[in-house]
C-alpha cells in the first residue's frame, strides 16, 4: 500500500518567500498548496490539509486572526499551524501568536532543516492526536454496547421473573381447583414411557402415597389388573 504523502498549505504573500518554503517543503516530501492572502487560506483549509504553515504579515487579514478563525472552526481547529515570520519577530509577537492557537513559530531567515524538522514534529503530535482520537471512539461504542448487554439482561430477568411468579400463581390456582373437585393430574412421556402422578391422583384411584413407580406398565396392572 503506497503511503499517502502529507498535504502543506502554505501561505505567503510574499512570492520570493513562499516559493523558497515550498521548494524545502517539496524537497521534504510533501504535498504544497499554496496561498498568498488570509482569505485564500481560509477557504483553502477547508479541505483539510495535514499542516499549515502561515505568515503573519499578510496583505487582507492578519495572520493571528487566520490563525484565531481556523481553531474557532470545528472543520479545521485540529488542524497544526506553524506560523512563520520575518517581521515580527520579537518574543511577545511569539507568545501572541502562541496564545492564539499556533502550534508552533518560527522567525526568518530559519534553517531548512528547523523547518523540517518542526513540521514532521507538529505531524507526528497530529497523528498521536488522532490515534487517541479514534481509540476514544472505539472506547465508547465499546461502551455502549455493554450498557445494551446489560439493559436487555436486565429485561430478559424481569421477563423470567414476571414469568416464573405467573407460572406459580397458576400452579398454586390449579392445586386450589384440584382440592376443590378432589381431582389430580398425571403427565405421560410417551418417548421414555415414564407417568408422574400427582398425590391426589393416586389418592382418586386408592393408592396409598408413593405406590405408584411411575412405569406406564405397572399403572395398568394396577388399573386393569388382568
Amino acid at each position: 500500500m503506497v503511503k499517502q504523502q502529507p498535504i502543506i498549505l502554505c501561505v505567503d504573500d510574499n512570492d520570493a518567500t513562499r516559493y523558497s518554503l515550498v521548494r524545502t517543503l517539496q524537497l521534504g516530501g510533501y504535498k504544497v498548496i499554496e496561498a498568498s492572502t488570509g482569505a485564500e487560506a481560509l477557504r483553502l483549509a477547508e479541505h483539510d490539509p495535514d499542516l499549515i504553515t502561515l505568515d503573519v504579515q499578510l496583505p487582507d487579514i492578519h495572520g493571528f486572526e487566520v490563525c484565531r478563525r481556523l481553531k474557532a472552526n470545528t472543520k479545521t481547529a485540529h488542524i497544526p499551524i506553524l506560523h512563520i515570520s520575518a517581521s515580527h519577530v520579537e518574543v511577545e509577537d511569539r507568545v501572541q501568536g502562541l496564545k492564539g492557537g499556533a502550534d508552533g513559530y518560527l522567525i526568518q531567515p530559519v534553517n531548512n532543516a528547523e523547518v523540517l524538522a518542526t513540521v514532521q514534529s507538529l505531524l507526528r503530535l497530529r497523528r498521536a492526536e488522532r490515534e487517541a482520537h479514534l481509540k476514544a471512539e472505539e472506547a465508547e461504542r465499546a461502551r455502549e454496547e455493554v450498557v445494551g448487554l446489560n439493559q436487555r439482561l436486565k429485561e430478559t430477568i424481569e421477563q423470567l421473573r414476571v414469568a416464573q411468579a405467573t407460572a406459580s400463581e397458576r400452579e398454586e390456582r390449579l392445586r386450589v381447583a384440584q382440592d376443590a373437585a378432589h381431582s389430580g393430574t398425571w403427565d405421560w412421556n410417551v418417548q421414555t414411557g415414564e407417568l408422574i402422578w400427582s398425590p391426589e391422583e393416586e389418592a382418586l384411584y386408592g393408592f396409598a402415597p408413593g405406590a405408584f413407580t411411575g412405569d406406564i406398565e405397572h399403572w395398568r396392572s394396577m388399573v386393569h389388573p388382568e
